[in-house]
């Protein structure tokens, strides 16, 4: 037995180490199992971890880090990308945009894509002198015909720079035109009818006459610009390869494009798009046929135009804002069928009146995104999915919620009511938005999620709910307006549902919301001011609340008072800590920045910017404005709410505007993809609201607006929504 006893203690012994071993090596297949779970058939998991892509170079002389276009366009487009491109999970700093992502995304229908990089313009003057650096009028005699014209000086040579963007594979026909005219949106030029362009109304045939505001309203109707002049430049002459024609350097001919003595004596015509072979990046008839409207401004020259010329993705004069003061000619590229060769080159330029429309004169559209801006928006065309309630914070999150620096609300009052201006404050406080037509917003912001920034009263509470919104900041430089924020989280922390707490505003529950209100922040020194918002408003925020609570068959469901569950994701929202009170001047430097930095810092993104009416009160923005716009985390996805003041009436009635009588007024609604709004207002041009008024795109609703939002789904550079628990 005892022989026994200790074989069986040698056999414990020495299974005990392979028991241990088992034990650490099963331990170390559960790990690998959480972090790869069982594949799909066909598929294998591979683990996350720390890795390395790409080569190091033979040697110093290889090619640069910039990517190449290696796979195939859609029909109708080129792709170009990036000369430098960094592809990355997370850009290093949120603030910066990560718009190289856009050289992966498919060029849309009938457009190609030209990679953007380092590229050049001009060319160098023949013969030993230089030409002034102005323009010239030069006449051209044909056919007993004369044509006084001005052309702009294409000397010297210039490196500029250009981001990714996407071009019309060929010019606009009179086909897709007529679909414009027919949506109505453009207007045909007055005698298209006329028996003088019975050689110029083919389908195929490119669309003249044109003016350049009828161009302008095209490209904007089909979610797309006008190509900058530089963009054209580099398209007509393939970029760094600077060629003298689109197919090269060898004299024109016949066989090449259409030009003047290429046709018949006396039977001019343009000829159907892509009669002759395509030029660099696939694009067709860059030269002749009809001369192309650009979107900048004439210049004499780049030399007299100075910055806006050259440099990084150049705009031209005013930075491309239309209308620009003194400014009325723009810029024409490619010659036409009606000029010689030597106006086909693809430094060529012409400076023609805005409003000017002869039969040679044509165009074709650009894109700075594969994602058109055509009405009505993406997320009209695709509504985002529905989004699940939010988790409770970490601690963590709530130590980052909490660190958001205040401003010193010390702004003067102003001496006029219902102003602000930069330096002082609207005497009213407006606890009641006296903006009625929010509902219109309901389908622009429903389910957007991300962060969501406001400034103004409880407006903000129906953007919230119907966004979905995971992270809310709501600022104001009025006391009042913090103290009122103050004042309804704490009621409707202590209500089930908006019957519950709009009673707390009825006269026999006043002792009680009082005391809630007091309870809600034991700590507040200045608690009693916070009540004094409530005592002095009770009344009438009683029957604004019970005014916002009924149904409307105009509103529908939309409204945090209106709709039980909009109510309930406020609290929920206010239970878990996801909405911050910010004591905050737009015009300061601190508590916008700090919102910024900690929506960065939470890992989101800021989806939806609503300043309401604030900016058109200052006349112009002001730089410290425009900084703070720059620091915003948006994404593709992301708008900016803008509300504008106009003074006609829809009805055409009078009625009070707070002091005086005026003819009645109305809020206008603008729905701005918040990317090209943040990249426009650092523009000095783009100084005041009306700086957009151009590009807006008219809703069916006369109160309602977009202004370059992408008509389809945009494919996110990061997916956020990993990052938004």
């Amino acid at each position: 037995m005892k022989f026994c006893a200790i074989i069986n203690f040698g056999v414990k012994l020495l299974l005990l180490p392979l028991i241990l071993i088992f034990l650490m090596c099963d331990s170390h297949l559960r790990d690998q199992r959480r972090v790869c779970p069982e594949p799909p058939p066909g598929m294998v998991c591979v683990p996350g971890g720390k890795t390395i892509i790409g080569r190091a170079p033979k040697d110093q002389q290889e090619q640069q880090s910039g990517s190449r276009v290696v796979a195939e366009s859609p029909e109708g487009m080129v792709a170009v990308s990036d000369e430098k491109t960094i592809v990355s999970m997370v850009p290093k700093d949120r603030q910066e945009q990560w718009s190289d992502s856009r050289v992966t995304a498919e060029a849309p229908d009938g457009m190609v894509a030209v990679p953007g990089g380092k590229t050049v313009a001009g060319r160098e003057p023949a013969g030993a002198g230089k030409r002034n650096p102005g323009s010239r009028w030069v006449y051209e005699k044909w056919d007993n015909e004369t044509s006084r014209v001005e052309i702009g000086n294409d000397t010297p040579v210039y490196e500029l720079e250009l981001s990714t963007f996407f071009i019309d594979k060929y010019e606009v026909t009179n086909a897709e035109y007529d679909k414009c005219v027919k949506a109505g949106h453009c207007t045909r030029f007055k005698n298209f009818r006329h028996h003088l362009y019975n050689g110029f109304r083919g389908p195929d045939q490119p669309a003249v006459p044109v003016s350049w505001e009828m161009a302008f309203n095209y490209c904007k109707w089909a979610g797309k610009r006008l190509p900058t002049e530089a963009e054209w430049e580099t398209v007509a002459r393939g970029a760094r390869e600077a060629t003298k024609y689109p197919w090269g350097d060898d004299k024109p001919d016949c066989t090449k494009a259409n030009y003047r003595g290429c046709g018949k004596p006396g039977t001019d015509s343009t000829k159907n798009v892509g009669s002759y072979p395509a030029g660099h990046f696939g694009v067709f008839d860059m030269a002749g046929n009809g001369y192309e409207w650009v979107h900048d401004w004439a210049s004499e020259s780049r030399a007299k135009c100075g910055a806006p010329c050259v440099g990084k993705d150049p705009k031209g004069p005013c930075n491309g804002r239309y209308p620009c003061s003194g400014q009325t000619k723009k810029v024409l590229r490619g010659g036409s069928f009606w000029w010689p060769a030597v106006y086909m080159t693809g430094t060529a330029r012409r400076l023609e009146q805005v409003n000017s429309g002869g039969n040679r004169l044509s165009f074709r559209c650009a894109s700075s995104t594969p994602y058109l801006t055509k009405a009505p928006g993406w997320m009209i065309v695709d509504p985002p999915a529905a989004l699940t309630s939010p988790k409770p914070l970490s601690e963590e999150q709530k130590k980052i919620m909490s660190s958001i620096k205040f401003d010193q609300l010390d702004t003067p009052l102003c001496n006029e009511v219902a102003w602000s201006k930069v330096d002082c404050k609207d005497p009213l406080t407006y606890i009641k938005s006296n903006e009625s037509q929010h509902y219109l917003l309901m389908p622009y912001v429903k389910n957007l999620g991300g962060a969501y920034f406001g400034v103004a009263a409880d407006a903000n509470y129906s953007f919230i709910a119907y966004a979905r919104s995971r992270w809310a900041f709501l600022m104001d430089y009025d006391i009042t307006i913090v103290r009122l924020h103050r004042m309804l989280r704490a009621l409707i922390l202590k209500s089930n549902s908006p019957g519950e707490f709009i009673n707390l505003f009825r006269p026999h529950n006043s002792s009680r919301a009082e005391k809630i209100i007091i309870d809600t922040y034991p700590d507040d020194p200045k608690i009693v001011r916070t009540v004094a918002v409530y005592r002095h408003n009770r009344e009438k925020l009683l029957s604004y609340y019970y005014q916002k609570s009924q149904p409307n068959a105009r509103f529908g469901d939309f409204g945090w008072l209106r709709n039980p569950e909009a109510f309930a994701y406020i609290k929920l929202m206010y239970e878990q800590g996801r909405i911050a009170i910010v004591e905050g001047n737009l015009l300061r430097g601190g508590a916008m920045r700090s919102i910024a930095e900690t929506a960065k810092k939470l890992g989101t993104v800021l989806r939806i910017y609503y300043p309401s009416n604030a900016e058109e009160m200052w006349h112009r923005f002001p730089d410290v404005y425009r900084e703070n716009l720059r620091q915003m985390p948006f994404d593709e996805r992301s708008i900016a709410i803008r509300t504008i003041w106009a003074s006609t009436y829809p009805r055409g009635r009078t009625q009070r505007f707070w002091h005086r009588m005026v003819g009645g007024i109305y809020w206008h609604y603008v729905v701005h993809g918040a990317l090209d709004y943040q990249q426009k207002i650092q523009y000095p041009e783009y100084d005041e609201v009306d700086a957009w008024k151009s590009e807006r795109i008219p809703m069916d609703s006369k109160l309602l607006s977009i202004i370059n939002l992408p008509g389809k789904l945009p494919k996110l550079s990061v997916d956020w929504a990993k990052c938004e628990e």
